[in-house]
C-alpha cells in the first residue's frame, strides 16, 4: 500500500500544501509522478521545501526503476534455469516442473496424457564426421521439427545429449498416431532435400498416463525409454 504511485503522489502533494502554509506564496501548479499521475499542488518558487519535494519525487522514480530492473532480471534468470541454451526448448528441469504440474491436473480432473521419448539415430557419426558444431545444428533442427509437429499446449524439451521428450496433453489413441505420423513426414521431407549431407532420424518410445501402472513422471519416462529401446532393437533386426 505504501509503495503505490497514488500514495507517493498524495504524500508529495500534502508536503507541498504544508510547506506552502509556512512559506512565501508561490504559484499554483501540478505535481506529476514518475508514472504519469497528476495532482494539483502549490509550487514554491524557492527554498528547501521545494527541494525536498523534488528529491522525494526523484527518489521515488529511481526506486521504481531499480525494482523494475531487478524484477525483470529475476524473471530472466528463472526462465534461463528452465531453458536449454542450445535449442531454446525446455531443459530437463523445466520439463519436469511443467510435466508434473500437468499430471497433477490430470489426477484431479481426469484426462489423457501421452509422453513421447525420442533420441537421434546415428548422432555420434554426425559429430565424428562433421564436427560438434554440425552436431549442434542437427539438434537444433530436431528441436524445430518437434515444435512444428506438436501443439502450443504440449511441452517439448531437450533432456540432454540427443534425447528429447514431448508431453502431449488431451491425447487419445488417434492423437498419438497423428503426432508420430506428422513427425515422420517432417523428417522425410527434410531428408529428401538433395543438399543434405546426412539423414536426420529418430527413435521414439511412448507411454500413456495410467493410474494402474503408475502415474508418476519417472515411471512414465521409464516406460517410454523401454519402448524406445525396443524400437531400436526392432530397427536393427530389420536392417540386419
Amino acid at each position: 500500500m505504501l509503495r503505490t504511485p497514488a500514495f507517493a503522489l498524495l504524500l508529495a502533494t500534502a508536503l507541498l500544501g504544508a510547506f506552502a502554509a509556512v512559506s512565501a506564496p508561490g504559484a499554483e501548479g501540478y505535481v506529476v509522478g514518475p508514472d504519469g499521475h497528476v495532482a494539483l499542488g502549490r509550487l514554491l518558487a524557492a527554498g528547501t521545501a521545494a527541494g525536498a519535494v523534488v528529491a522525494l519525487l526523484r527518489s521515488y522514480g529511481t526506486l521504481r526503476h531499480a525494482v523494475a530492473l531487478r524484477t525483470r532480471a529475476e524473471a530472466e534468470a528463472r526462465a534461463a534455469a528452465l531453458t536449454d541454451e542450445l535449442t531454446g526448448l525446455y531443459n530437463r528441469r523445466g520439463f519436469r516442473a511443467l510435466a508434473e504440474h500437468q499430471l497433477r491436473i490430470v489426477r484431479r480432473n481426469g484426462g489423457d496424457v501421452l509422453l513421447l521419448f525420442l533420441d537421434l539415430n546415428r548422432f555420434k557419426p554426425i559429430n565424428d564426421r562433421y564436427g560438434h558444431a554440425e552436431g549442434d545444428r542437427a539438434l537444433c533442427e530436431m528441436a524445430a521439427l518437434l515444435r512444428a509437429t506438436v501443439r502450443d499446449t504440449d511441452v517439448v524439451a531437450r533432456l540432454g545429449g540427443d534425447e528429447f521428450a514431448v508431453l502431449v496433453v488431451d491425447a487419445d489413441d488417434a492423437t498419438e498416431r497423428a503426432v508420430i505420423t506428422r513427425l515422420a513426414r517432417a523428417l522425410a521431407q527434410r531428408n529428401a532435400v538433395p543438399e543434405r549431407r546426412y539423414r536426420l532420424e529418430a527413435a521414439i518410445g511412448a507411454a500413456r498416463f495410467d493410474d494402474d501402472r503408475g502415474a508418476e513422471l519417472d515411471e512414465m519416462l521409464q516406460r517410454a525409454d523401454a519402448a524406445l529401446y525396443a524400437s531400436k532393437r526392432q530397427q536393427r533386426l530389420q536392417t540386419a
